[in-house]
């Protein structure tokens, strides 16, 4: 259990000190955006890139997006390759402080008082970028952020198990009752992983099987039960 947490707060280090110097730079590739993400706003880093591949993709962050190309046939896979696709750091903090301020009213005292990251942080992140002077800069209210970080998960989270569960009913599959994979056959999960994966906007591997299991945890998807022996 000790050097579990240990591993967890030696990548939260790794994952600060990255992002200290990524905030130097005026743009970064969209893999490098979910180090500055997940240190601003909390959750980890397959998460956070999740976040900002959809920001992209929905137009929700200016980006100057390259879309990936497979290597052997020319083909384009996917609108935006994460690794060639670049925005700017300005707009990302910018686009984070969005988020903030979505958190209802309400929920603003509950936040503020649990929260680790905040709008202000944010702020003081932006003046460094684009050399504003304070004054120029109006005070905001402090607002925590990991709240809005965990409800987009929820949501996020929400849409990778309809996504598994549709691909399985359409495949032709009772996900409740899915069948062992044949001896030397990949089994109905490889092919559901295979298809996802398409989806890089949605899921990562480690994603996938954080989804999987989670469905499996709830009993969404099961194992057929074996034919009784005769």
């Amino acid at each position: 259990m000790v050097s579990e947490l240990r591993g967890v707060e030696g990548r939260k280090m790794r994952h600060e000190e990255r992002a200290r110097l990524l905030l130097l730079r005026k743009r970064i590739s969209l893999v490098e955006a979910p180090y500055i993400v997940a240190v601003e706003l909390g959750g980890g880093y397959d998460d956070a890139l999740s976040l900002v591949l959809e920001a992209v993709k929905d137009e929700d962050l200016k980006a100057d997006a390259k879309p990936a190309i497979n290597e052997w046939n020319g083909a384009v896979v996917d609108p935006v390759d994460p690794h060639a696709t670049t925005i700017a750091v300005s707009d990302l903090l910018s686009w984070m402080r969005k988020l903030i301020a979505q958190v209802p009213a309400e929920l603003t005292p509950k936040l503020a008082a649990v929260g680790q990251f905040t709008e202000s942080a944010l702020l003081s992140s932006e003046k460094k970028i684009s050399n504003i002077p304070p004054s120029q800069t109006a005070p905001t209210s402090i607002q925590s952020s990991p709240a809005i970080v965990e409800d987009r998960h929820t949501l996020k989270s929400a849409k990778q198990e309809a996504a598994v569960l549709e691909w399985l009913r359409q495949s032709g599959y009772d996900p409740a009752s899915l069948p062992k994979p044949a001896p030397g056959k990949p089994g109905v999960k490889a092919d559901a992983k295979r298809a996802m994966l398409g989806n890089p906007a949605l899921f990562t591997q480690k994603v996938f099987e954080s989804t999987w299991e989670r469905l499996r945890g709830t009993g969404q998807i099961a194992d057929a039960n074996p034919p009784p022996s005769k």
